[in-house]
């Protein structure tokens, strides 16, 4: 005799039903990160805007009352952001940083536009109408920072960036703040030295928009448009000094000044005396373009910037400042970097396509 055989049945399990595809998992976490970038921004936005208005304004007027309010909501922001896309349960991919920074910016524009009709019974029109010429540019490029910055201040250059420049060490070797960028570029070491080298950071929107919010919020004199200019040509034309350069290999620049200055005014120290020099009342600052050829074609492009007071009441107000506007620096540094990558790495693929089309003819 055979056993009698039961009938199977077979249950799917509800993990097997609600399984989720690695795409639509990806889409979750960005939309998630993407509120709570939104939530911890706008909540703190609401708060210093209702004491804007009932304190601030009615002291100042708008205009100023809201330009007060705007390095602090640059500050929140970066904060923010660096928080949200940092979170273990977060996947820090370029592609999804960029989409927590527009998720959450259609929410910002949802909650103004809801605040915009129903509250204050306007059209968008009248609203926008209503905006103060200053502070409205204000907002705009905010609004461009808001969106774009979980991207910039995610770790996705190269992490755990712990390098120090020895090539600082002889003219700032216990600074009060160090910051060192790197990135790995897919080109020559020749030519993305030489990129740096000659890259026109104001033809960058953000850093316009950085430096343009920096005047604005210090008072400083608006200067009228300029030409093409070189990184390089640029910053020995107002008056930082080249401490030491090495072709396709460095380059280092420093000066003193008084960044806290709405207008500052940079003064070159010779090489072989900047180290020593002790003025009182200044900040020494110098900073780095430096290639290390990884491979024929691959580049670990870095810049660090070091800074040290001369005397306790400078490095007070220095801390002071940096605390305010340090972060927009550290964007500043980063977004030269991207853009050295993309350019270097143009002009090398352009030379190839150049060369391979040169030996197929």
């Amino acid at each position: 005799m055979t056993a009698r055989q039961e009938p199977r049945c077979t249950v799917k399990s509800s993990a097997s039903t609600t399984s989720t595809t690695p795409w639509q998992q990806a889409v979750k976490q960005t939309l998630k990160a993407g509120a709570l970038y939104f939530s911890l921004v706008f909540a703190t936005g609401f708060v210093l805007g209702t004491v804007r208005i009932l304190c601030i304004v009615p002291r100042v007027g708008a205009r100023i009352a809201e330009l007060m309010e705007t390095p602090i909501m640059f500050v929140v922001t970066i904060l923010a952001a660096r928080w949200v896309v940092r979170r273990p349960s977060f996947s820090p991919t370029p592609a999804r940083r960029l989409g927590v920074g527009f998720v959450a910016l259609g929410l910002l524009v949802v909650a103004e536009f809801t605040v915009v009709f129903w509250l204050r019974h306007l059209t968008i029109a009248d609203y926008v109408a209503s905006w103060d010429p200053v502070a409205g540019t204000v907002y705009l490029v905010m609004l461009g920072v808001f969106a774009v910055m979980p991207l910039v201040v995610a770790r996705g250059f190269d992490e755990g960036c712990t390098e120090v420049s020895v090539l600082l060490d002889p003219f700032i070797a216990r600074p009060d703040i160090r910051e060192r960028h790197q990135i790995t570029i897919r080109a020559p070491a020749g030519i993305v030295l030489e990129v740096a080298r000659n890259l026109d950071t104001q033809s960058l929107p953000m850093i316009h928009a950085i430096f343009w919010l920096r005047a604005n919020v210090l008072g400083a004199k608006m200067h009228p448009a300029r030409g093409p200019v070189g990184l390089i040509a640029e910053m020995l034309g107002i008056g930082w000094g080249r401490l030491a350069e090495a072709s396709n290999h460095f380059f280092v620049a420093g000066a003193v000044c008084q960044p806290w200055q709405a207008d500052v005014a940079f003064s070159p120290i010779p090489p072989d005396e900047f180290a020593a020099f002790a003025e009182p009342g200044l900040v020494k600052i110098a900073w780095t373009l430096e290639v290390q050829m990884l491979g024929p074609a691959l580049t670990r492009f870095a810049t660090e910037t070091r800074a040290v007071a001369t005397d306790n009441e400078a490095r007070v107000k220095f801390r002071r400042y940096w605390r305010m506007f340090g972060m927009g620096v550290l964007v500043i540094r980063r977004l030269l970097l991207t853009a050295v990558r993309h350019e270097a790495e143009r002009l090398w693929q352009a030379a190839r396509t150049s060369l391979t089309a040169e030996r197929s003819s």
